[in-house]
C-alpha cells in the first residue's frame, strides 16, 4: 500500500502546488537560468529542499482521539479512501516536524487506547 501511495498523481499536485522557485547565484556571481526549487514547512515556516519534507495528511488517516471512528468500525474501505485523499487533505512538513507530529499521534492514541481499556 506503501508503494502505491508513494505513486499517486495527487502527491505530484502537491508538491507543484506547494513549491517554492529561488532564483540561484552562482559563484561567480551570475543568476542561474533554472531556479531552485523549495518547499515551505506548514508547520515550522522554515524552507527545505525536496528531500528535506514529506507530504502529510492534515486528517489523519488512523482514527484519532475523540472521533467516532473506533478501530473495529474503521473498515478497510474507509482507511483506503482516507489514505488516498485529495490535495486539499494533504500538505508540506519538514522532516523533523513530520516525525515529532507523528509522535505526538502516536502518543494521543496509545494513551486513548488505555483510558478506553481501563474504562471497562
Amino acid at each position: 500500500m506503501r508503494q502505491a501511495w508513494r505513486m499517486h498523481p495527487v502527491l505530484q499536485v502537491v508538491l507543484k502546488r506547494d513549491r517554492l522557485e529561488r532564483p540561484y547565484v552562482k559563484k561567480d556571481g551570475t543568476t542561474s537560468s533554472k531556479p531552485r526549487v523549495w518547499f515551505k514547512c506548514t508547520i515550522c515556516d522554515k524552507e527545505y529542499k525536496r528531500n528535506e519534507v514529506d507530504i502529510d495528511h492534515v486528517e489523519p488517516v488512523g482514527p484519532t482521539p475523540g472521533s467516532q471512528l473506533a478501530p473495529p468500525e474503521l473498515t478497510w474501505d474507509m482507511f483506503i479512501a482516507r489514505m488516498f485523499c485529495g490535495p486539499e487533505n494533504l500538505r508540506i512538513v519538514c522532516k523533523p516536524c513530520h516525525k515529532e507530529h507523528t509522535m505526538q499521534d502516536m502518543r494521543e492514541r496509545r494513551e486513548a487506547i488505555k483510558r478506553l481499556n481501563n474504562a471497562v
